[in-house]
């Protein structure tokens, strides 16, 4: 979806880890976050040199800290020449490099999500479980639910399991 590679010649392409319907914060919203992780390393956002001096472990304590906040805080932004829009419009717009393509996920990739969820207090369980996945899906929560109601497979799963069945993720539109 990035015009960039608009000038780049290939007959087919995959899609993994993150179906090209997600909605994506824009570089803005991000970078807040940047300045964020910024500061809770000790250093000025501009200062490269303190950024680089940091311990790996330090890093992925803060890193760890703020996704249990927020599981979204480390993605993919629009709004730069790489991805000026998010996949989703260049998609409906017909504005992108038309091969064909695999889109696809990894079985319980989203268990990565879960497991911040938890280790940032939240409960997964059959009373949080809609609430878990409105996080996820936004808009589109209702309709997954009601695919999800139908499934009598998906209905004997856990809260937890359920969570981790995302297959259907790259099937709404």
């Amino acid at each position: 979806a990035s015009p960039i590679n608009d000038q780049h010649s290939f007959a087919k392409a995959i899609i993994q880890s993150g179906a090209c319907l997600n909605p994506l914060p824009t570089q803005a919203q991000l970078n807040s976050i940047g300045l964020d992780f910024a500061s809770r390393l000790g250093c000025d956002a501009h200062d490269l040199a303190c950024l680089k001096r940091q311990p790996i472990q330090k890093i992925l304590e803060v890193q760890g800290a703020m996704t249990a906040q927020n599981p979204y805080s480390f993605i993919p932004s629009v709004g730069s020449a790489y991805l000026p829009q998010a996949p989703v419009e260049r998609f409906r717009s017909g504005r992108f490099v038309h091969v064909p393509v695999l889109n696809g996920g990894n079985q319980d990739e989203y268990t990565l999500y879960v497991g911040y969820q938890v280790a940032g207090g939240q409960v997964i369980d059959a009373d949080h479980f809609e609430n878990a996945i409105r996080a996820v899906y936004g808009d589109y929560t209702d309709q997954v639910l009601a695919e999800d109601s139908t499934d009598k497979d998906y209905q004997s799963l856990t809260p937890q399991q359920r969570l981790r069945s995302e297959e259907h993720t790259s099937e709404l539109q």
